[in-house]
């Protein structure tokens, strides 16, 4: 499961809220000057395409549903053990994602299109077993990228290039960014930080009191970050824990500027997110209507 993935899980599973700003954010004091000057260099790269992993490991918690009482029947324990192998590019916008060693795609974005593999199963309208929908928002390939920020649900705290979202978390840092070292990652020497971080403050439509509560509790993340002298997040290590979720998830960049080739899906394999509504609101009960993200 991408990191992305798992975060949005964690954040649904705390609470849904519904308008943050940057003044709630850390102060830069917080971030030693060794990370500053990285991610100065880290705004400043130039990053045309990607390829990456992605694995995590964790579990989230939730009710199925509730008694008369209003309080859980049972609670049912969710693995959200996975990986992920994904190559984008920026420009052209288009990626894909392979999910657990899958050979095939389970996830393919080309501009505003996503397309999502559910299988040959009898769900499938005329056995086609992708699902395709459109994006209002950036394009999907941009957000299968974990650390490229910009969603439509999060705070702009300043953070700017490629890396963005990664930035913005750790202007979140609840504490001093330790320093820790030295540390070589895939035979390259890189420095690594320490920070325990609140994702939650960059959820869009954040109140006060919901800032409050955030600051009465310990931080629900803690990263580390292993920076090249280039100032490239070769690997980041996310340890996320709430009373519903804890994950753990690495994600590092195996290889940056590298040609990435795309192709949609057969067109005879490919049934519209909006088709499987259609079906649905006339009574299909056998067709499952999946959700998609964007």
């Amino acid at each position: 499961m991408s990191r992305a993935l798992v975060l949005v899980a964690g954040l649904l599973a705390v609470a849904a809220f519904a308008g943050a700003s940057a003044s709630a954010l850390a102060p830069t004091a917080l971030i030693p000057p060794q990370l500053q000057a990285l991610e100065q260099k880290m705004e400043q790269l130039q990053i045309s395409s990607e390829r990456f992993s992605d694995v995590s490991r964790g579990y989230a918690l939730g009710s199925p549903n509730s008694s008369t009482s209003g309080k859980p029947e049972h609670v049912i324990r969710t693995s959200l053990n996975g990986s992920a192998l994904g190559e984008v590019s920026v420009s052209p916008a288009e990626g894909q994602l392979f999910i657990n060693s899958k050979r095939r795609p389970s996830l393919i974005a080309i501009g505003s299109t996503t397309y999502r593999y559910r299988g040959h199963g009898k769900h499938s309208p005329g056995r086609r077993p992708w699902v395709r929908s459109q994006s209002p928002h950036e394009s999907p390939a941009a957000q299968l990228l974990s650390m490229h920020g910009g969603g439509p649900f999060e705070v702009d705290a300043g953070g700017t290039g490629p890396f963005a979202g990664l930035i913005n978390l750790l202007t979140t840092a609840v504490g001093p960014v330790s320093v820790d070292g030295p540390v070589p990652v895939q035979g390259q020497p890189t420095t690594e930080f320490t920070a325990a971080v609140e994702p939650r403050l960059l959820i869009k439509g954040i109140t006060a009191q919901d800032i409050a509560g955030f600051n009465s509790d310990a931080p629900i993340e803690t990263l580390h970050i292993f920076v090249t002298e280039s100032g490239l997040p070769i690997r980041v290590v996310g340890f996320l824990q709430t009373q519903d979720l804890k994950t753990t998830t690495t994600v590092e960049i195996l290889a940056v500027n590298i040609p990435v080739h795309v192709k949609p899906p057969p067109a005879r394999e490919v049934v519209s997110v909006s088709r499987l509504r259609e079906l649905a609101s006339k009574g299909a009960s056998s067709v499952e209507v999946v959700s998609t993200v964007g």
